[in-house]
């Protein structure tokens, strides 16, 4: 693949060049999107612009899916992410022209980005407070180890036309049909949500895969802790007016809380530069190794 031809000029500052003596490619023409749709000399910019789409993507569902998560279910969030993000990634490889495989790599960060949202919530939300750090660090871990296999099969298929790799590679995403059968939903998020009956299902089911007392968990643990919204003098089980008033406050609080609370506003900030600086320094690492014949799935 050819290197752009660049020029420096007084403010020291690179532009790119058409090719004035042409271009050819060492490898298979349909070896790479750039190399199929001639994304080089002054259209280079664009190859790297589907990354900055993806990115841009990310951002938008970041601060869109966690409303999404919070009112419909971190289940039904995660699986229909999962399964948009399995089609328009497989989709992009079978776009006709540049522009279409740009805007479907924008439209799957989006999806991508609601399904690590839901994905990190709910294993969260399953474990206890002093079990959460550890967890969030597995999650990194294994998230590591599942992208090291990546690398070998590349090479493998290092000769095959772009539009298989992709579908090969998109297609790691069709884990998600199996949650929709297997995952169960967040009992904190069906708690918070009054589903008390729901919460009790999924509790027994729990009870009885890990050869447990459900009734012990229910009366003992359950009832006098994790779900409020149980009056005590209820055997029904079924939540009380003052109750209902009390979860509908709750709420109403909304996105603008973490802006109040002064712990929450905190917190928050010290997310956002912490995520800012991950950012760039992932965009460096892609500069840094963009000359190289590397495509980002």
């Amino acid at each position: 693949m050819p290197d752009n031809i660049n020029s420096l000029d007084g403010s020291s500052k690179n532009e790119s060049l058409e090719c004035i003596n042409g271009y050819s490619y060492d490898s298979d023409k349909y070896s790479s999107f750039v190399s199929e749709w001639d994304l080089v000399c002054d259209k280079a910019g664009l190859a790297e612009l589907t990354q900055t789409l993806y990115a841009v993507g990310g951002v938008v569902g970041s601060l869109s899916m966690p409303y999404l998560s919070d009112t419909r279910g971190r289940k039904p969030t995660l699986v229909l992410c999962g399964i948009l993000s399995l089609i328009f990634s497989i989709g992009s490889s079978f776009s006709p022209n540049y522009i279409v495989f740009a805007v479907l790599r924008g439209i799957e960060g989006i999806f991508i980005q609601g399904v690590s949202v839901a994905c990190v919530t709910i294993m969260l939300e399953h474990f206890t407070v002093s079990s959460k750090t550890l967890m969030c660090g597995l999650t990194g871990v294994v998230w590591g180890l599942c992208v090291v296999p990546f690398g070998p099969v590349a090479y493998l298929l290092r000769s095959y036309n772009w539009r298989i790799n992709n579908i090969i590679f998109s297609s790691s995403n069709a884990v998600v049909l199996f949650q929709f059968w297997f995952l169960e939903e967040s009992l904190r998020w069906v708690v918070t949500n009054g589903f008390v009956e729901r919460s009790k299902k999924i509790i027994k089911k729990a009870a009885k895969y890990n050869g447990v007392d459900f009734d012990r968990i229910w009366e003992n643990i359950m009832k006098s802790s994790l779900i409020p919204l149980m009056s005590s003098g209820n055997s029904k089980g079924t939540p009380s007016k003052e109750d209902l008033t009390q979860q509908a406050e709750i709420k109403e609080e909304g996105f603008h809380t973490i802006f109040k609370d002064p712990l929450a506003r905190r917190i928050t900030i010290i997310l956002f530069f912490i995520g800012c600086s991950t950012f760039l320094g992932y965009l460096e690492q892609y500069s840094v190794l963009d000359p190289l014949p590397v495509f980002f799935f």
